[in-house]
């Protein structure tokens, strides 16, 4: 079973999952949105659902205060999408490689499960700077 088939019954489902946040990024192109990457989604304690998953930063994930390496729990919308170039060449849309992808949206109630783990890649200093960017990025 591939771990595509193991989204197939939840898609257009609001779903329970843990996932473990590891870090921050930004969207790339034009909208430069705030995001951020879970791993190891894992929904209604099954086995791993998901490997990966880069979700908008909303403002649930602001309000919960989790950092990276935290473990978190939140429920999610299931969504399907396709993935694979999708350019403007028209030799290219003969052999496009598209493929069915899930993804999880709309992410709600976030809580964190366990404090984080602390690990030698995570300096002071970054910590604190990006904790004063997730705080900066959402005053107005």
């Amino acid at each position: 079973m591939e771990d595509t088939d193991k989204m197939k019954p939840f898609v257009g489902k609001r779903i329970h999952v843990r996932a473990s946040l590891v870090r921050y990024g930004r969207e790339r192109g034009r909208s430069n949105k705030p995001t951020v990457l879970l791993t190891c989604i894992t929904a209604q304690g099954r086995e791993v659902i998901l490997d990966h998953a880069w979700l908008s930063e909303t403002r649930p994930f602001v309000e919960a205060g989790v950092e990276p390496g935290d473990r978190i729990s939140l429920n999610a919308l299931v969504v399907q999408k396709l993935t694979g170039y999708k350019g403007s060449h028209v030799g290219s849309l003969c052999n496009a490689k598209w493929r069915l992808s899930y993804n999880l949206a709309k992410p709600r109630n976030i809580k964190r499960l366990h404090n984080r783990e602390r690990r030698i890649e995570y300096a002071e200093d970054k910590e604190t700077n990006s904790r004063r960017q997730r705080e900066n990025r959402w005053s107005v």
